[in-house]
């Protein structure tokens, strides 16, 4: 990502992987699907975990979701 910020969340690589050489929109949908309809969705109590890197301190990735 080049802003800098990122997420690296197993089951966000893991749905990437399967969805590999399918079109940007049906990607996209399946994502917000899973993020924000299942993980993040109402009704459910999220939190993220993050992490930065000691050389860029003001900069940090999402590591997870529980």
């Amino acid at each position: 990502m080049g802003t800098g910020k990122g997420i690296l969340d197993w089951e966000l690589v893991a749905l990437q992987r399967n969805l590999r050489g399918r079109y940007d929109d049906e990607v996209r949908r399946a994502v917000e699907q899973k993020f924000l309809h299942e993980l993040c969705g109402p009704g459910r109590d999220v939190a993220f975990y993050v992490g930065n890197q000691a050389k860029r301190v003001n900069t940090f990735s999402v590591l997870g979701v529980y």
